[in-house]
């Protein structure tokens, strides 16, 4: 597939993110980006494509554990990197998702997809953009699901985690959950504590894991958003 090549050569450096916009055609970057997705097997209906499994950098070991880490990441910045810095699980699948109800100007999939993958600390993981393509709601609950993973489990900031039963089917998802890894930004460890014995009356078995303080805190992709 010709627009791997180009993809490879923006990795390297060999050519910029506006030349690979350009020669990649909206038609094209859709195809690619589900040929993409595909090569992952995450979900029912999807294989790994010969021409694309070089494409990544190793392999995802089904029996080994996975956190999927989802978001609108838009801009990425360094509260992200420090989600994946300090997971304890090596295996993250970031997922970013194209939220319509979100509302900011997005880029083209394929220019958020690449800038993402551009990122060092993203790189040492692996990117899933089945999810960019969507245009309608996506909520977590109807992907984890489907998911063919063993155990299903979400890397998250400490606002996504307290506010986990208000998203759409949040008891169900809890239900369908193993681990929740939390990095802190806005609440405290007793607030924190209060939750999570709300939480394990719904799934007691749940497993919660809370990383350690970083100077990021304060840091959102609202706040640093280009208005324009």
């Amino acid at each position: 597939m010709q627009e791997l090549k180009l993809l490879e050569k923006f990795l390297r450096k060999e050519i910029e993110l506006a030349q690979v916009m350009t020669e990649i055609s909206e038609i094209k970057e859709q195809q690619l980006l589900s040929t993409l997705a595909h090569s992952f097997s995450l979900f029912e209906n999807e294989q790994t494509s010969p021409e694309t499994f070089y494409f990544f950098s190793k392999k995802i070991v089904e029996d080994e554990e996975i956190v999927f880490f989802p978001g609108s990441f838009h801009p990425w910045h360094q509260g992200h990197q420090e989600c994946l810095k300090q997971c304890p699980i090596k295996n993250v699948i970031v997922m970013p998702d194209q939220n319509p109800e979100k509302n900011f100007l997005r880029p083209r999939p394929l220019e958020s997809y690449l800038t993402l993958l551009s990122q060092d600390e993203v790189k040492r993981h692996y990117l899933y953009p089945g999810f960019l393509l969507l245009s309608e709601n996506n909520p977590t609950h109807r992907w984890i699901r489907k998911l063919r993973v063993r155990q299903k489990n979400i890397l998250m900031g400490d606002d996504s985690f307290m506010s986990i039963l208000s998203w759409i089917n949040g008891v169900e998802l809890l239900r369908m959950l193993h681990h929740l890894i939390v990095l802190p930004r806005f609440f405290l460890m007793e607030d924190y504590k209060l939750h999570e014995d709300r939480l394990r009356r719904i799934n007691p078995d749940i497993k919660i894991t809370y990383l350690n303080d970083h100077p990021f805190k304060k840091l959102s992709s609202r706040s640093i958003r280009p208005t324009s």
